[in-house]
C-alpha cells in the first residue's frame, strides 16, 4: 500500500508530514504495476513514478508529491473510506416523480403504435 504526502506543501521541512492513503481501486492499480515491475502506475489525474517515489500530475509535471510504500499489519483497521459517504445523496424526486408513472419514451411508442392506455 502506498500513501502520498498530503500536506499543502509536501516539501516543507518545518511542518510534520501528513500521509493519505490511496483508494482501494488506486491501490490495486498501483500494486499491480509495482508487482509487474512497471516503471509507473497511471491513474486518472496523476501517475506514480516508482523510481523517483513520487506522485506526478498528468497536467502539470511540476506538481509532485512524495510517496512511500508501507506494509500494513494484520490488525491495522484502516477503513475503506471511499465506501462510506459523508452526506446522503438525495433524489430530487421519487422514481416515478419525474415523468409521472410512464416515461416519455413509452408515451411516444404508445402514441406511434396507436395504443390506448388501460
Amino acid at each position: 500500500m502506498l500513501p502520498s504526502q498530503s500536506n499543502p506543501n509536501p516539501w516543507s521541512e518545518s511542518e510534520p508530514a501528513e500521509w493519505s492513503h490511496y483508494s482501494d481501486l488506486e491501490t490495486l492499480i498501483i500494486e499491480g504495476a509495482y508487482s509487474t515491475k512497471q516503471p509507473q502506475a497511471i491513474l486518472d489525474d496523476y501517475y506514480i513514478d516508482f523510481k523517483q517515489k513520487r506522485q506526478i500530475s498528468n497536467i502539470d509535471s511540476n506538481k509532485q508529491r512524495p510517496i512511500k510504500r508501507v506494509q500494513r499489519k494484520r490488525d491495522d483497521k484502516h477503513l475503506r473510506e471511499e465506501r462510506f459517504m459523508d452526506l446522503p445523496v438525495g433524489t430530487g424526486r421519487s422514481f416515478s416523480g419525474e415523468y409521472g408513472w410512464v416515461s416519455p419514451f413509452i408515451i411516444e411508442v404508445r402514441s406511434h403504435l396507436g395504443l390506448q392506455p388501460d
